[in-house]
């Protein structure tokens, strides 16, 4: 099992409307994939105060083929998504992790 970890630093007055376009309409766009096996979105609560809120979008992939295939098919369309509403208003950063 194979944790793909996109984490966001978003402005504060954007949390609201970022959580719920993560929940719904970048939710519904991921589940139809097909490959992707759940959909995890937390909110960081233990952090020094930055001025910003932290978002993470979890992908959890069965494979590696399954995470090759988002990243080379999918993965630009999935962020195409979120620029066209966040664009300029967060940084991100992505961790790929392996259950052991």
């Amino acid at each position: 099992m194979l944790l793909n970890n996109i984490t966001f630093s978003i402005e504060p007055q954007t949390e609201t409307s970022f959580c719920h376009f993560l929940k719904k309409e970048l939710s519904d766009f991921l589940n139809q994939i097909g490959i992707i096996q759940e959909i995890k979105i937390y909110k960081l609560l233990t952090e020094i105060d930055n001025g910003a809120e932290t978002i993470a979008l979890q992908l959890d992939f069965a494979s590696i083929e399954q995470y090759i295939q988002f990243e080379s098919e999918f993965k630009a369309a999935t962020f195409d998504k979120i620029n066209e509403k966040f664009s300029a208003k967060y940084l991100m950063f992505s961790t790929l992790l392996e259950r052991v």
